[in-house]
């Protein structure tokens, strides 16, 4: 595949990412606040969002930096987004003590709150955009699994924009 088809995908999985931590981390700041302020412990939510944010800071520089093999980073991807995708599913749906709520009862009440939750955008627009930047980001993950060399070969790469070099030149 082309260099520079595979940075532009690179570029555009990045934008998606940092999209997601964005709003992830517009949505906690203030729970993270009022946690420091009153010396709490932060919701398990909270929680997981904040890690989340990190993580993809952390899967960033790896990339950047190149720490690791593209298809470990690509696949680290692939799991922090399914992982994110699940645990709002399950926030939504699923009512315990100090985690999620829940909006209703019976066979499709998840389908229900997952489109209420989806739709409506007066209510929070950022939920929506969230996940539909993780979901796009989840595709060109596995597209840059399979046609990115480096993700086959599981070798390391010099980062955005790397060129193969001739030594033998």
């Amino acid at each position: 595949m082309d260099d520079d088809l595979l940075g532009g995908l690179h570029l555009l999985v990045l934008q998606l990412l940092a999209l997601d931590a964005v709003v992830h981390f517009e949505v906690i700041w203030p729970r993270l606040v009022a946690v420091m302020q009153s010396g709490t412990y932060p919701r398990v939510a909270t929680t997981l969002m904040l890690l989340a944010v990190l993580a993809v800071v952390a899967g960033v520089v790896a990339f950047r930096l190149d720490l690791v093999s593209r298809r470990t980073l690509y696949l680290a991807g692939v799991a922090l987004v399914l992982g994110q995708l699940f645990a709002w599913f399950v926030y939504h749906n699923v009512q315990t003590a100090n985690f999620g709520h829940s909006h209703g009862t019976g066979p499709f009440a998840f389908v229900t709150s997952t489109w209420e939750h989806l739709t409506d955008l007066d209510e929070d627009p950022l939920e929506t955009v969230s996940k539909v930047a993780e979901v796009i980001a989840l595709g060109l993950l596995l597209v840059l699994l399979r046609v990115d060399p480096r993700a086959r070969s599981g070798e390391r790469s010099r980062a955005l924009g790397d060129h193969e070099t001739d030594v033998d030149a």
